[in-house]
């Protein structure tokens, strides 16, 4: 917005104040016409209507009012330093986060190109910064801009004390300025003239208020500070009251811990004063004493003791000041002011500064109580004068009882050199994710796609979903999520042996399942017969493709925020081509061949071709394990299977095994007892196999095992004899040919079968929350291409 020329004429005038009325409005939560009109004191509809327009328009409309998800953000009040009593540092909470990014939106577009000043507001800044805004983020503590700097913003850090004049090249810079000093009338005269000074022509003001009842006396000043705003020539758009809500303090917890019923639960909250600059007059100036201070800590956002630069006292070392550590206003100990503060709220009286001076600082920079001594005797102390000044330090501030431990919490850059160290030249490095996302400051990649899969929707559902035999037969059979629970423990084995991503072969085991139907494998068979009997074209269905597809899509915990837009889990491709590729065969003349399935697969430009890496081998051949165990034991348990169709096969004669009648014990008892010697003699056979196939390479490199002419996680011929052996006579002919199992399926294929063509018939069926969760998805690759494979069909 351009500033307003002296003399415009009345009708410009009008115009202007609808606008602002209008971005009131918006502000308050009003987008359609209606709404918006009872907010505009009967302006003209049409003008409204026309205003309404040119502001939401395009880049005019207001950045999202969610807060962003980035990490550093949102863990930012952990990151900041403890904050300081004594300038009545209290970061704002995500309350009023939250309001102010909204309200500041809002105002910013009603100008073309604003640029913000900030003066006090650490908190707030870096949230502005990472929504685009142009802004200057001014603050006294140096510590606390430190602190903003790898936030990865734009914003241009400054240490400034309001008591000095405004540097002259922010003179009348910025449209917007947002103000939070501490609540003393000289603080809150000389911001408000900074930030006057800052802004441009008609600029706008945003300042926090203490409410009304903050102390005696607050109204009176707010009273003549209106008075004196109005006087100067600016207007008063708004004061709102209890609108911006801060977090408690680590400082305010510790002056009110004794405080009955006192649990640290927000409270404070200021009042917002809405101010737009009318003149270049300031106000009455209230000088605001400068406050040089000495700042020491180890580490800041846990802990910080201050300093003034001279002592108040002069007959002790160190006096606690009962009265200042027991209360959260500096009025309330007017005689007692402390030379010596925390951020715990502890204060004391000392005698000599230099020599706390050299103590404090010793302590910071990470030496012991004895070598803090040392120091105070090397610079010509007396022994016993040292040892008085660290005993009294430690006994009122416990400097190294508890403030001087090397913390064991490790962050992810540790926690990922540890991790490489344990991986051999075999391990898959993680690729880029589908869509950008900031790092997490103690979790890798692998790590946050299995914590994510963890707490899928998908993966929960696989608790209802069958293995082989319906449930209601037997509570111990297997269901999805056990089998793949079983995978993650056999796959990681293998991953361990081999020194390969133990994490990423976590992650694929739990999802290598999440893509099936209810009913396991006779769902997807019905859907999949359903699918082709509509159109070859359609490629059928399979529980490993449709896998990819929720958790490349369909699963949506992260679509809520604003900040997050994209459908899915966003994991690493590599999870994903774990998924897609741990069930078909890669060669020879098998329909779901590799190279075939990627082809008609929405997931080809995503997933590369060729063998999986070997973390999704690993997870491919424990599957095959967990199965055939599970399978075995299931069919046993239920009589599907017989002592002589277990002998039938020759793996059940390797030794140590023995399923022979002599013993006496029921079968089922058996190979209960044998199942460890089961696994151990074919998850040996796979170690050994493959380590002879690893050997063999000359290129350790992923893109040779992509390129091999077979797997290299696999079992040896003689083993694979015997697992086929196996599948043919036990799992086909007896187990899936069991008169449950195939009850099951034929009432399992039914059910999905019907669901699906009443569901294709009479979409209004369909209930609202999973219409709304899909949606989202409407302008994603998913659904464009399946109306591109519809448009082909028809």
């Amino acid at each position: 917005m351009k500033p307003m020329a002296d003399g415009a004429d009345e009708k410009t005038k009008h115009r202007d104040a609808v606008r602002n009325c209008i971005g009131d409005a918006i502000r308050a939560g009003s987008v359609e016409l209606s709404d918006v009109l009872r907010r505009c004191e009967g302006a003209d509809p049409v003008l409204v209507s026309s205003l309404l327009a040119e502001i939401t328009k395009g880049s005019s409309k207001p950045p999202t009012v969610a807060l962003p998800a980035h990490h550093a953000l949102s863990s930012l009040s952990h990151q900041l330093p403890a904050p300081d009593p004594s300038r009545s540092q209290w970061w704002f909470s995500s309350a009023g986060l939250r309001y102010l990014v909204s309200f500041i939106g809002t105002r910013a577009a009603l100008y073309k190109s604003a640029r913000i000043f900030s003066l006090g507001t650490p908190t707030l800044g870096p949230h502005l910064a990472h929504h685009g805004f142009k802004l200057d983020i001014l603050d006294i503590d140096e510590q606390v801009l430190d602190a903003l700097k790898p936030l990865d913003t734009k914003a241009t850090l400054r240490v400034y004390d309001a008591a000095d004049e405004l540097p002259h090249d922010l003179n009348s810079s910025f449209q917007l300025a947002v103000l939070d000093p501490p609540w003393y009338p000289a603080a809150i005269y000389s911001f408000l003239n900074r930030a006057l000074a800052a802004l441009g022509s008609d600029g706008e003001l945003l300042c926090t208020l203490p409410g009304r009842l903050t102390r005696p006396g607050v109204e009176a000043l707010r009273a003549d500070l209106i008075r004196d705003l109005v006087m100067a020539g600016h207007q008063v758009l708004a004061v709102e009251r209890g609108t911006i809500q801060y977090q408690v303090p680590r400082f305010e917890l510790a002056a009110l811990e004794r405080l009955p019923g006192f649990r640290g639960i927000p409270w404070r909250s200021a009042d917002l004063l809405h101010l737009r600059k009318g003149s270049s007059s300031t106000l009455p100036a209230m000088p605001l004493s400068k406050s040089p201070r000495g700042t020491f800590s180890r580490r800041p956002s846990e802990f910080r003791v201050f300093s003034r630069s001279t002592a108040q006292a002069t007959d002790v070392i160190a006096k606690h000041l009962p009265l200042y550590s027991e209360n959260i206003s500096t009025r309330a100990q007017p005689d007692d002011d402390a030379d010596i503060w925390s951020t715990e709220k502890v204060g004391i009286q000392i005698g000599q500064i230099v020599p706390v001076h050299l103590a404090l600082q010793t302590w910071a920079s990470g030496a012991s109580q004895e070598s803090t001594v040392s120091c105070l005797i090397e610079q010509g102390h007396s022994q016993d004068f040292a040892r008085e000044v660290v005993a009294s330090l430690e006994r009122l501030l416990s400097l190294w009882s508890k403030f001087a431990a090397e913390p064991p919490l490790r962050l992810e850059a540790d926690i990922e050199e540890l991790r490489l160290r344990g991986l051999s030249e075999l391990a898959t490095e993680p690729s880029e994710r589908e869509h950008d996302e900031p790092e997490d400051p103690f979790r890798g990649h692998y790590q946050r796609d299995r914590d994510r899969i963890l707490w899928s929707s998908g993966l929960r559902r696989l608790s209802n979903k069958t293995q082989l035999f319906p449930v209601e037969h037997d509570d111990d059979l297997r269901q999805r999520l056990a089998h793949s629970i079983e995978v993650f423990q056999l796959a990681s084995t293998i991953g361990i042996s081999f020194g390969l991503d133990d994490v990423l072969i976590e992650a694929g085991a739990l999802a290598h399942d999440i893509g099936h139907t209810p009913f396991g494998h006779a769902g997807e068979h019905a859907l999949n017969k359903l699918m082709n009997q509509v159109s070859a074209q359609l490629g059928g269905f399979n529980h490993y493709e449709h896998g990819v597809d929720v958790i490349r899509y369909l699963e949506g915990p992260y679509h809520v925020s604003p900040a997050t837009p994209f459908a899915g889990l966003n994991l690493t491709p590599e999870v994903s081509e774990c998924v897609l590729k741990h069930t078909y065969c890669h060669g020879g003349s098998d329909s779901f061949a590799s190279e075939q399935l990627l082809a008609r697969s929405k997931h080809g430009g995503w997933i590369k071709p060729g063998y999986c890496h070997l973390e999704g081998q690993a997870v491919r051949i424990a599957d095959k394990i967990s199965y055939l165990v599970s399978d075995i034991e299931d069919g046993i348990r239920l009589g599907a299977l017989s002592r002589p169709d277990i002998l039938s096969c020759r793996f059940f004669h390797r030794p140590p095994l023995d399923f022979s009648a002599h013993s006496g014990k029921p079968l089922s008892q058996q190979f209960a007892e044998q199942r460890r010697w089961v696994l151990k003699i074919l998850m040996e056979d796979v170690l050994q196999a493959s380590n002879k196939r690893l050997a063999r390479l000359t290129s350790k490199s992923l893109e040779s095992i992509r390129g091999a002419t077979e797997y290299m996680i696999q079992h040896s011929e003689d083993m694979l004899a015997d697992v086929e052996e196996i599948w043919k006579k036990l799992q086909t002919a007896r187990l899936h040919t069991d008169r449950r199992v195939l009850s099951a399926n034929l009432h399992a294929a039914r059910i999905v079968g019907e669901l699906a063509i009443t569901y294709s018939i009479f979409p209004n069926l369909i209930e609202d929350r999973f219409r709304q969760e899909h949606a989202r998805l409407e302008a994603t690759k998913y659904i464009q291409w399946y109306k591109e494979l519809f448009y082909r069909c028809t």
